[in-house]
């Protein structure tokens, strides 16, 4: 996911301070050995790498300084504390909404959709023209949050049109008409699974087969209910939040419909917090 790059950036980031104090420390030890002992005479190997390590140890302690220095002021601009803020509310949301589900709790997941430009199809559609998608990149949702520690690797993405009906999946159809999208008692898709369940799938959910065939073939799970909620940012169309469970009536939680309340506060809160600037 998109905000995967910032992590990774943020724990490589954190690496190099933490060998940076690291090698500080390990020149200060080697600055206060006694280039005279005995031992190291015996062991010139040794004599000559330390005598190297205290000439040039000025500008090796100035390096390291610069360089820690500067992994922290980095780290601080890719911890970016919203999407961290936004992380928490989907995984908040996650275990109170389908808390009275006796399951595990990555059968039910929260997702953040952001529009953006692609010229990268889905795996599904690999044969398309390559160089027809890259002179004219396409507009797509892109997974960047979801809730759990679980089922965090996602190549889903649903391509967006001008026209609501050539949108794909419940997101893409979300977006496009600007109004929640719900679906549930979508078919179980398996090993087992019939052609008819399979264009079923694809009917309720407004996709294309070839993406259930591939995931079936894959055997990916697929959720058997989902809500999709468009978010907007300053009056424009940012992206998605999608509800989606195993279950096939989870989008109801004792008798409260996700599309309801859900679908006014959450992405009103989310809204807000994307607003400000990081």
């Amino acid at each position: 996911m998109i905000n995967s790059k910032f992590t990774k950036c943020y724990k490589y980031l954190s690496g190099v301070s933490s060998v940076c104090i690291v090698m500080l420390s390990v020149f200060g030890v080697i600055n206060s050995f006694d280039v005279s002992s005995e031992w190291l005479k015996d062991h010139p190997f040794f004599l000559k790498f330390i005598r190297l390590v205290i000439e040039y140890s000025i500008p090796s302690y100035l390096l390291l300084i610069v360089i820690w220095v500067l992994s922290k002021i980095l780290s601080c601009f890719f911890s970016n504390k919203k999407w961290s803020l936004i992380k928490s509310i989907l995984d908040y949301t996650q275990k109170s909404f389908f808390s009275y589900l006796d399951e595990p709790e990555d059968y039910h997941r929260v997702t953040l959709f952001q529009l953006k430009k692609s010229y990268k199809c889905s795996p599904w559609f690999e044969n398309d023209n390559f160089l027809k998608r890259l002179c004219n990149r396409d507009k797509y949702l892109i997974p960047i949050l979801r809730s759990g520690e679980l089922s965090q690797k996602t190549n889903v993405k649903f391509k967006v049109c001008d026209s609501s009906d050539k949108s794909e999946g419940i997101a893409g159809r979300a977006l496009a008409s600007r109004k929640t999208i719900s679906v549930s008692n979508l078919p179980c898709i398996g090993e087992k699974t019939t052609i008819n369940d399979i264009k079923k799938y694809a009917k309720d959910t407004f996709s294309d087969k070839n993406m259930i065939e591939y995931y079936r073939k894959a055997k990916k799970t697929m959720p058997r209910s989902i809500v999709a909620i468009p978010i907007e940012v300053k009056g424009n169309l940012w992206g998605v939040l999608v509800f989606d469970s195993r279950s096939p009536e989870a989008i109801f939680n004792e008798g409260e419909n996700i599309s309801g309340v859900h679908s006014i506060l959450l992405p009103l809160s989310i809204a807000a917090i994307l607003e400000e600037k990081s």
